[in-house]
Parts: C-alpha cells; structure tokens; sequence
C-alpha cells in the first residue's frame, strides 16, 4: 500500500485530520482478517453518497434550468451510478491505497468495480467531515464537469417512460403502471404526486405541475434506482 501523503497529493486534498482518510480507504474484509471492530470505509461511503447526491443536484439545477425533472433526474444517474464512481476512483489510482484483508486483495479486490466505487464515496465522505460542503462541492467540480458535459446531450434526448418500459418488458415484467397518488394546488398551478409500480412494487416516485410531467420525474427516478443497484 502506498502511503496516505502520495495520496492526498494525488487527490488535491490535504487532511486536517488523515485518520479520516485512513478510515476511507480501509475496507472492510480488513476487520474481518484481524477478527476485530476497526474503523472502515462503510459508514464513511454511505454519507459520502449523500454529499455526492447533494453536490450535483445543486450543479444540474442551476447549469441546466431548461431541464424538467425527468431529465434532471436522468442526468444524475448518468452521471453517480457505481461505473462513474469506479472511473472517478480510477483517476484517483485509489485501488492501490486500498487496506484489504489478505484474502480480498489475492481476490483482486483492488481493481473491484464495487470496491472502488465505495472507496470513492468514502472518500468524498471524509473530505466533507474534514471541511465543510463548499469546499467538498468545490473540489468535485472539477471531477464531476467531464462527466456532466459527456451526459448532457443524451439526457436532453431521453426519454424516461420509453426506456423504463423496454426495460421491463425486456425482463419480461410487462408495462409499468403510474398512479396518480396526491394532487394539490389550485387549478391555474397544481403540483401532482406520481408512483410507478410494476406489480406489487413501486418502482420510483416524481411531481411535476402536469400529469405527464410527474410521470415522466417518476420513470427517471425508477430508473435512476435501478442504475444504482449493485451489479452482479
């Protein structure tokens, strides 16, 4: 493993605190290995989506206010889904930093897509904890621009009701059904609440101040769930 100094220079981010660091790259099969409770990347990972979350969405609302909520949704998920994060750790040369148990790293675990995106969001975790959101937000602009600018044309295009239905009929689940579920507002400005669901299951939820609109947000926000599902 190489030391956490090379690191923090490759990242552009120097810690106050490097035990924050420490705690982003090291997974968890390291805890496993020693048969005791360490500090590893898990709970780092799941703030560190949160912040990633929050950082684009406020990026895409202001960049892109010709967007309805679909498509703003369709570009979030282009954009953070567990191939982008493997790439962003990529950049970021953060396999070989990794702390792993014995077993994981003969098991290539540092080239592992879901290693590396979850060490990614650790990371962007750690740096949030060790500052504060501006400057967080400040340095993945930078990491998030070339990723938005590729995406940006495909999600003027998209279509979010098409695909979520060739997907499901392709896994052979049939066409999704939208619910209206709540309507508010008065006639000249309502805002309605949409579901989708195949069978039993919801799928994803969306509002928009037309019927269409909302189940346009709510096929993107299906689909932006599924994207982020683990691969198998």
């Amino acid at each position: 493993m190489n030391n956490l100094a090379t690191l923090e220079d490759i990242l552009g981010y120097h810690f106050h605190n490097t035990a924050l660091l420490e705690e982003a790259v090291t997974h968890p099969s390291r805890g496993h290995e020693l048969h005791r409770k360490i500090r590893d990347n898990q709970r780092l990972e799941f703030l560190g989506d949160a912040v990633l979350q929050l950082v684009l969405t406020k990026k895409l609302f202001y960049q892109f206010e010709h967007f309805d909520e679909g498509r703003l949704t369709h570009l979030r998920a282009a954009v953070v889904n567990r191939l982008a994060l493997e790439n962003m750790a990529l950049t970021f040369n953060l396999g070989a930093f990794l702390v792993l148990g014995r077993g994981e790293s003969k098991n290539h675990g540092r080239v592992k897509s879901s290693n590396l995106a979850d060490a990614m969001e650790a990371v962007i975790g750690a740096i949030f904890l060790d500052s504060n959101f501006e400057t967080v937000a400040g340095w993945l602009e930078p990491v998030l621009h070339d990723v938005v600018e590729e995406q940006k044309d495909k999600a003027a295009l998209f279509n979010p009701k098409g695909v979520l239905q060739e997907r499901m009929q392709a896994a052979g689940q049939g066409s999704p059904a939208y619910v209206l579920d709540h309507e508010e507002g008065p006639d000249h400005a309502k805002i309605y609440q949409v579901s989708v669901h195949s069978g039993d299951v919801t799928l994803g939820y969306g509002t928009g101040n037309s019927k269409k609109f909302a189940e346009i947000a709510a096929a993107a926000d299906a689909l932006e769930k599924l994207e982020r599902e683990p691969q198998s």
